[in-house]
Protein backbone atom coordinates (compact mmCIF):
# COMPACT_ATOMS: atom_id res chain seq x y z
CA UNK A 1 0.00 0.00 0.00
CA UNK A 2 3.28 2.21 -0.11
CA UNK A 3 1.02 4.50 -3.33
CA UNK A 4 -1.75 4.94 -1.35
CA UNK A 5 0.43 6.01 1.63
CA UNK A 6 1.93 8.45 -0.13
CA UNK A 7 -1.28 10.01 -1.83
CA UNK A 8 -1.68 13.40 -0.07
CA UNK A 9 -4.44 15.30 1.15
CA UNK A 10 -7.94 13.70 1.79
CA UNK A 11 -8.37 11.39 -1.82
CA UNK A 12 -9.41 8.88 -0.15
CA UNK A 13 -11.24 7.15 -2.92
CA UNK A 14 -7.42 7.54 -4.92
CA UNK A 15 -5.96 5.91 -2.16
CA UNK A 16 -8.57 3.03 -1.71
CA UNK A 17 -8.38 2.35 -5.59
CA UNK A 18 -4.17 2.29 -5.46
CA UNK A 19 -4.28 0.25 -1.77
CA UNK A 20 -6.64 -2.82 -3.92
CA UNK A 21 -4.48 -2.19 -7.08
CA UNK A 22 -1.37 -3.18 -4.90
CA UNK A 23 -2.97 -5.67 -2.63
CA UNK A 24 -4.28 -7.90 -5.69
CA UNK A 25 -1.79 -7.29 -8.51
CA UNK A 26 -4.36 -5.13 -10.40
CA UNK A 27 -4.75 -2.09 -12.38
CA UNK A 28 -5.68 1.68 -10.98
CA UNK A 29 -8.16 3.29 -12.87
CA UNK A 30 -8.38 7.17 -11.97
CA UNK A 31 -8.70 10.14 -13.88
CA UNK A 32 -6.87 12.42 -11.52
CA UNK A 33 -3.76 13.48 -13.47
CA UNK A 34 -2.07 13.92 -10.51
CA UNK A 35 -3.18 10.64 -9.05
CA UNK A 36 -1.80 9.05 -11.62
CA UNK A 37 1.40 10.45 -11.39
CA UNK A 38 1.48 9.16 -7.98
CA UNK A 39 0.37 6.12 -8.25
CA UNK A 40 3.09 5.30 -11.37
CA UNK A 41 5.90 6.63 -9.74
CA UNK A 42 5.53 4.37 -6.97
CA UNK A 43 5.11 1.37 -9.20
CA UNK A 44 1.41 1.18 -10.21
CA UNK A 45 -0.50 0.33 -13.23
CA UNK A 46 -2.68 3.32 -13.53
CA UNK A 47 -5.03 4.06 -16.62
CA UNK A 48 -8.30 6.11 -16.64
CA UNK A 49 -11.78 5.93 -17.87
CA UNK A 50 -11.30 5.73 -21.67
CA UNK A 51 -8.30 3.54 -21.39
CA UNK A 52 -10.71 1.24 -19.60
CA UNK A 53 -13.73 1.22 -21.96
CA UNK A 54 -11.11 0.85 -24.70
CA UNK A 55 -9.79 -2.70 -23.18
CA UNK A 56 -13.81 -3.48 -22.60
CA UNK A 57 -13.70 -2.95 -26.47
CA UNK A 58 -10.96 -5.13 -27.38
CA UNK A 59 -11.76 -7.83 -25.06
CA UNK A 60 -15.24 -8.00 -26.23
CA UNK A 61 -17.38 -6.70 -23.91
CA UNK A 62 -18.81 -3.49 -25.44
CA UNK A 63 -18.60 -2.24 -28.94
CA UNK A 64 -17.16 1.03 -29.83
CA UNK A 65 -20.83 2.24 -30.49
CA UNK A 66 -21.90 1.50 -26.45
CA UNK A 67 -18.69 2.50 -25.13
CA UNK A 68 -19.41 6.12 -27.15
CA UNK A 69 -22.67 6.08 -25.23
CA UNK A 70 -20.75 5.67 -21.78
CA UNK A 71 -18.32 8.39 -22.68
CA UNK A 72 -21.89 10.60 -23.89
CA UNK A 73 -23.18 9.77 -20.31
CA UNK A 74 -20.35 10.52 -18.25
CA UNK A 75 -19.90 13.96 -19.89
CA UNK A 76 -23.32 14.62 -19.27
CA UNK A 77 -22.53 14.46 -15.54
CA UNK A 78 -19.54 17.37 -16.29
CA UNK A 79 -17.05 14.76 -16.71
CA UNK A 80 -13.99 15.59 -18.72
CA UNK A 81 -12.74 13.37 -21.39
CA UNK A 82 -10.53 13.06 -24.33
CA UNK A 83 -12.96 12.19 -27.10
CA UNK A 84 -17.13 12.72 -27.09
CA UNK A 85 -18.91 9.53 -27.49
CA UNK A 86 -19.11 9.92 -31.62
CA UNK A 87 -15.37 10.24 -31.77
CA UNK A 88 -14.38 7.26 -29.17
CA UNK A 89 -13.57 5.00 -31.79
CA UNK A 90 -11.25 7.00 -33.88
CA UNK A 91 -9.59 8.97 -30.50
CA UNK A 92 -8.94 5.16 -29.07
CA UNK A 93 -7.47 3.89 -32.36
CA UNK A 94 -5.39 6.70 -32.47
CA UNK A 95 -4.14 7.20 -29.20
CA UNK A 96 -4.75 4.27 -27.39
CA UNK A 97 -4.84 1.06 -30.26
CA UNK A 98 -1.11 0.68 -30.38
CA UNK A 99 -0.22 0.84 -26.92
CA UNK A 100 0.35 -2.20 -24.67
CA UNK A 101 -2.28 -2.97 -23.15
CA UNK A 102 -4.84 -2.47 -26.14
CA UNK A 103 -2.57 -4.19 -28.76
CA UNK A 104 -5.44 -4.26 -31.64
CA UNK A 105 -8.07 -2.05 -31.97
CA UNK A 106 -11.23 -3.87 -33.13
CA UNK A 107 -14.66 -3.32 -33.17
CA UNK A 108 -17.44 -6.03 -32.19
CA UNK A 109 -20.66 -6.26 -34.73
Amino acid sequence: MGAAHRLLGTRLGEASVFAAADLFDGVAITDDREAVAVGRAHGLEVHGTVWLLARACFKGKLNDVAAGNIVDALRATGMRLPCSGSTFGSFVRRNIGSCRCVPIWRTTP
